[in-house]
């Protein structure tokens, strides 16, 4: 098999395992005794009021996974830890590349979903999405994974449409002296190595990671071509230079190789089904940011970032730089509180083909972004009800001036039962691959994408001219407390879209030379409307001291409407699954011994002919000393092999995900 050069993962992974073997070390995880269900609803966010706010005080949809929730999932990447939330939607399209979404529009790039770490925006705007395979944090590192269902586009801006995910990793001063980790299983590898030290005032950590995964497989268990293998080294630094004042200095450096392959091929490759390509990618970021806190209700932070990504893929180089300055202040009484902010920012992205089948009529362009943002919390009755409005008003040299308002409304009738209602409006920019791009996917005769007897060639062209997308949202939910052993969380949607970007069929001929190909002819517009209803749970119960049964379900309808005959419905409406649900258990059998169970069932995805599936995950933790962990964990026991998600307009085969058996070694020291 054509794999990536991955020689540098054999000595990572045989360091930490020797380093395993050296000693003994820190306390094991926090078991579930030490963490009630009251926690659920005090845990703090900071995505939907850009402040921190207790869950229990929030007017959205919002899900906190907790760095216990990460230890014991025994996911071993961010978009495996996403399965955890009601709404969230995750299908593994190959080894380096995951579609991940919010409440619809499930795509390998989800446009409609901001994603950010510590503040930094992953949002590529050229591509309108997130590079998953690219976002190597260790995940011991991650203090908490914010993810909010709903529109955040009164505060973020643009892209927070359908949801944001806001991973927060930890303060230095909580990762001193050294850990090793390392996962082994039949068709992955990763470790990691940290290091943590502090002096007066000031704290610090250092960390590399790297990571090397098989393909996956045909239906038949036949391994595909593809694998990849990536390495980042990154750093973090606190100070605290009085009791008002906080800094952080933190950046990050990644290298990675990939081998993927197509289903559909240039009009010159003739062979019938598929071909594999190599792929790479760098990037690089370093963010500093500076909190002033006068008091309780006055507090100021200015955050600057600059972020590098390089990627070469299909015969493509992407190259997106972005600056980032964002400010905000806040000041509150006892009865309201006043947020404002302002922010720049400033991407340049380059698209440059080696490949006559992809090319782009504007190669090279820089973009900015000017905004500013209030809101205003108000108690109208204390303690009881409270009022949440503003807006963000943002223009953009790519479709000019939006205003992105909000309101909400939250009751709390009993200090047990919380209700809340929101109305909102966000938008979404075209991205430049929908305004530019000119591509030739060619179809051979007899290939899986093409039963036909003739070879066929599908055209597609951008348009600079594309109006921004619109969505209005209309939000309830309720949350609370039933007892001391019960808490649950529920929320209901109704989402209208507007000025929806998709592909419109302009013609259709025939061409002879060399050999008879049918040529279809395809053009990026704003082709209709669409509107999506929602509904999502989840119930925590703990009948027994270590003992916690947690069950989430979503259910979504969605429909799309173009404007004529010629036009090609949304297809991503049959890429989303209409039902998801889960089930997760965790047992303390002793100090030393955890046990986690997971079940879920992802329903069908119509329009690609994906069946529903469910599956199970199990874990079981052992403290073999006080600072030394071994995990057992086996991953998607109910399947011998199953396929999460396939799209047409990204040219890969149908891949599937295999049953597999690991061991995880955390060590302390």
């Amino acid at each position: 098999m054509n794999r990536p050069s991955s020689n540098w993962r054999l000595f990572v992974v045989t360091a930490l395992a020797g380093a395993c073997l050296l000693g003994a070390a820190s306390a094991h995880a926090q078991d579930l005794s030490d963490y009630s269900l009251e926690d659920l609803l005090t845990a703090e966010s900071t995505s939907v009021a850009k402040r921190r706010q207790r869950v229990n005080d929030s007017p959205a949809a919002v899900t906190i996974i907790t760095q216990e929730d990460i230890l014991r999932s025994g996911a071993q990447s961010i978009p495996d830890l996403l399965r955890l939330v009601p709404g969230v939607e995750v299908g593994q399209i190959d080894s380096a590349s995951t579609a991940v979404s919010v409440r619809g529009f499930s795509t390998r790039f989800a446009n409609n979903l901001l994603v950010m770490i510590d503040g930094r925006s992953l949002y590529v705007s050229g591509l309108s999405g997130v590079l998953w395979d690219q976002q190597l944090v260790p995940l011991s590192d991650i203090e908490r994974i914010e993810v909010v269902r709903g529109p955040g586009a009164t505060l973020w801006g643009s892209n927070a449409v359908n949801g944001v995910i806001n991973i927060i990793t930890k303060d230095s001063i909580q990762t001193q002296g050294w850990q090793a980790n390392a996962f082994i299983s039949g068709d992955a590898r990763n470790a990691t190595l940290r290091y943590g030290g502090s002096g007066e005032r000031l704290s610090y950590r250092a960390y590399v990671t790297a990571r090397d995964l098989d393909g996956l497989t045909k239906a038949d268990g036949q391994p595909w071509s593809s694998g990849s293998s990536a390495i980042q080294a990154g750093f973090r630094l606190d100070a605290v230079p009085n009791d008002r004042d906080t800094v952080t200095l933190q950046g990050d450096v990644q290298h990675g190789n990939f081998v993927a392959d197509l289903l559909q091929t240039p009009p010159r490759v003739q062979q019938p089904d598929y071909y594999p390509f190599n792929g790479n990618f760098t990037g690089a970021n370093v963010l500093a940011r500076w909190s002033r806190q006068w008091s309780d209700q006055r507090e100021f932070s200015l955050q600057a970032y600059y972020d590098l990504v390089r990627r070469r893929e299909l015969g493509v180089d992407v190259t997106r730089a972005l600056q980032d300055v964002d400010a905000s202040l806040r000041l509150g009484s006892d009865r309201q509180e006043l947020v404002l902010g302002l922010n720049y920012r400033r991407t340049t992205d380059s698209f440059e083909s080696s490949d006559s089948f992809v090319s782009f009529s504007l190669p090279r362009q820089t973009t900015q972004w000017i905004s500013g943002f209030v809101q205003e919390d108000v108690w109208l009755m204390p303690e009881r009800l409270r009022l949440s409005i503003g807006t963000k008003a943002e223009y953009n040299t790519i479709s000019g001036f939006a205003l992105q308002p909000s309101i909400r409304l939250l009751a709390r009738p009993s200090d047990a039962i919380t209700l809340w209602a929101a109305a909102s409006r966000a938008v979404r920019t075209p991205a430049r691959f929908e305004q530019s791009v000119n591509v030739d996917l060619g179809m051979p005769a007899g290939s899986s994408m093409n039963p036909l007897p003739i070879n066929m060639l599908a055209r597609v062209q951008g348009q600079p001219s594309l109006s921004a997308e619109r969505l209005d949202a209309f939000e309830i939910g309720a949350r609370g407390s039933l007892g001391s052993a019960l808490t649950y969380d529920i929320a209901a949607y109704y989402n209208r879209y507007h000025n929806l970007i998709g592909y419109e069929a302009t013609g259709q001929s025939m061409s002879y030379s060399p050999a008879p190909v049918m040529i279809l002819d395809y053009r990026s517009a704003n082709i209709g409307w669409g509107r999506t209803l929602g509904l999502e749970a989840s119930l925590t119960f703990s009948p027994l001291p270590g003992l916690r049964l947690q069950g989430t379900g979503s259910l979504q309808d969605l429909s799309f409407k173009t404007k004529d005959d010629t036009s090609i419905s949304h297809a991503v409406a049959g890429l989303s699954p209409k039902f998801q649900s889960g089930l997760r258990a965790s047992y303390d059998i002793g100090p030393d011994l955890e046990v986690d169970a997971w079940l879920r069932h992802v329903g069908a995805l119509s329009s690609s002919d994906i069946p529903a599936y469910d599956d199970l995950d199990l874990r079981i933790n052992y403290a073999v000393l006080p600072r030394l962990n071994l995990s057992l964990i086996g991953q998607n026991l109910l399947t011998e092999r199953r396929i999460e998600f396939a799209q047409q307009l990204y040219p890969s085969p149908r891949s599937y995900v295999s049953r597999s058996v690991a061991l995880r070694v955390s060590l302390d020291f």
